[in-house]
């Protein structure tokens, strides 16, 4: 009978390891989420200030600083990022949603989250051609407006 209770005890001693060495992963786990959770809320706050001072450097229109070559190279990029999302949006048939920035097929006469109409009259948007899109282009790119909520952009 000693073989058997050796067993047991072995099994038993076994059991209680694997479950203390599961629970200090779990918890170091928990852990590591939490860290990473903060540090992702930490890069949030740093691209937030980031843009108030981009804002603000924008407002005061210095030229020849450090901050304001920064400036106009986000303004440039932005552009460069705003036309390949035009470009994926053709490709792929979407359009943006004047009202609520999604991309929505341009089979749709509304949008399908907001109900907002996506397509003018043809006769009028024969009229403006693509003058007003250009002109848009241009403003954004001026003012460095990233265009409609991006966080619903395709290629992001």
């Amino acid at each position: 009978m000693s073989v058997f209770d050796d067993l047991k005890k072995n099994v038993t001693d076994f059991t209680e390891n694997v479950a203390k060495k599961s629970s200090v992963a779990i918890e170091t786990q928990k852990l590591k989420m939490k860290k990473s959770s903060l540090e992702s809320d930490m890069r949030d706050c740093y691209i937030a200030l980031g843009r108030l001072y981009e804002k603000r450097l924008t407002a005061q229109g210095e030229k020849g600083t450090e901050e304001s070559r920064i400036v106009e190279q986000l303004a440039q990029l932005r552009a460069s990022v705003s036309q390949i999302q035009e470009d994926l949006r053709k490709q792929k048939g979407v359009v943006t949603c004047p009202s609520c920035g999604r991309d929505v097929s341009k089979a749709y006469e509304f949008c399908p989250k907001c109900g907002a109409p996506l397509k003018e009259k043809a006769s009028s948007r024969e009229e403006k051609g693509e003058e007003k899109s250009r002109e848009t282009q241009d403003e954004e790119k001026q003012t460095g407006s990233g265009g409609p909520d991006e966080s619903h952009n395709i290629g992001q």
